[in-house]
């Protein structure tokens, strides 16, 4: 029982798009974890020579990393019970072009190493390419929970041009 009409025009790519922002939290995981890293340990970076830069990278690895991961895999319950903004797909995506603007900042702005610098742009230029795609093929867990709790058996959500399909079991 779909209400919403789907555009056959474009491929669907909720699957590119969910793993991409798997990988995608994984990768500014790492990134802003080398990142501190070299804050701590880097002859010419100091907490106390940069505490905005430190900041940015704890933002880089809570939302990137973490809360962005979190919120594709629609898991824990309880997490994202509390940021109910990352079961649905438009604001997730808006979510992910927020972190591909702090990483982008980041990386422009020099808070690190030349290394960090370029791995931060490159993390933000895939951010905002990624939140593209999920307004467009994101997967909408709001959705796929309102269907299952009214029990119709199938949930069809995400994006402007479709996503996921999946049948309730």
């Amino acid at each position: 029982m779909e209400s919403e009409q789907k555009c056959g025009c474009l491929p669907d790519l909720s699957g590119v798009t969910h793993w991409g922002n798997i990988g995608l939290s994984g990768y500014f995981l790492v990134v802003g974890i080398i990142s501190l890293v070299n804050i701590f340990t880097g002859v010419f970076g100091s907490v106390i020579a940069s505490p905005l830069g430190f900041i940015m990278f704890l933002y880089i690895i809570l939302f990137g990393g973490i809360f962005l991961f979190f919120g594709e895999m629609d898991w824990p319950e309880s997490f994202v019970r509390l940021f109910l903004f990352l079961r649905g797909s438009f604001l997730r995506a808006l979510f992910i072009l927020f972190v591909a603007s702090l990483a982008l900042t980041i990386g422009f702005t020099g808070k690190s190493s030349s290394w960090n610098n370029i791995l931060l742009i490159i993390g933000g230029i895939v951010a905002v390419i990624l939140g593209l795609f999920t307004f467009l093929w994101g997967r909408d867990y709001a959705k796929e929970s309102e269907m299952s709790a009214e029990g119709t058996g199938a949930s069809s959500s995400g994006g402007l041009f479709g996503g996921k399909k999946s049948s309730g079991q």
